[in-house]
């Protein structure tokens, strides 16, 4: 796995990936996927969690504790994760450079982390959306935000795949913190 993640120019499917995204990817869409990158900075989703337990909180439902417990495990997980496979960011066909480490990606990792925490967080809610909203959410920001992570050259595809099992991961374990330990 580690060698898998160490090449430079990522996996037949990853480069197949990138090709078509750098060609359909116009200005518009990187314009939109810019747009979309902030919010999975940690200081806006690291508030924004807070905010969400927040709001659970008041309405009386105590799961709400482990959307930001969800932020924090996060956090420390992609960039241990990082750190240690050192697996370089495409050579961007988009941007100047890509430097930093690539696997997993971060913003994908807290995107999927907060939706998920929160989508379960909100399922025990009494007032609780419906299931349909719940997987959208819960569904949609990842690949969302996960595409928007492709199309601006920023990551190869299986740095995506591997921030969504990352940000799963934190959230389903936030979710045990906030039910066992909390």
């Amino acid at each position: 796995m580690a060698a898998l993640l160490r090449r430079k120019s990522g996996t037949p499917a990853d480069r197949r990936v990138r090709d078509f995204a750098v060609r359909r990817s116009g200005p518009r869409i990187r314009t939109v996927a810019r747009v979309l990158t902030p919010p999975a900075f940690p200081l806006i989703y690291m508030p924004a969690s807070l905010l969400a337990a927040r709001a659970l909180l008041r309405r009386g439902n105590a799961a709400g504790r482990s959307v930001p417990v969800a932020a924090a495990i996060v956090f420390v997980s992609y960039h241990v994760l990082k750190r240690a496979s050192k697996r370089r960011r495409p050579p961007s066909k988009v941007r100047k450079s890509n430097y930093r480490e690539a696997f997993p990606s971060g913003h994908t990792a807290s995107a999927t982390a907060v939706a998920l925490a929160s989508v379960i967080a909100m399922h025990r809610d009494r007032k609780r959306p419906s299931l349909a909203t719940l997987a959208l959410i819960g569904a949609g920001v990842p690949v969302v935000i996960g595409a928007s992570r492709i199309a601006l050259d920023e990551h190869w595809l299986t740095d995506v795949i591997g921030g969504m099992a990352v940000g799963t991961a934190a959230a389903t374990s936030a979710s045990l913190v906030a039910d066992y330990v909390l």
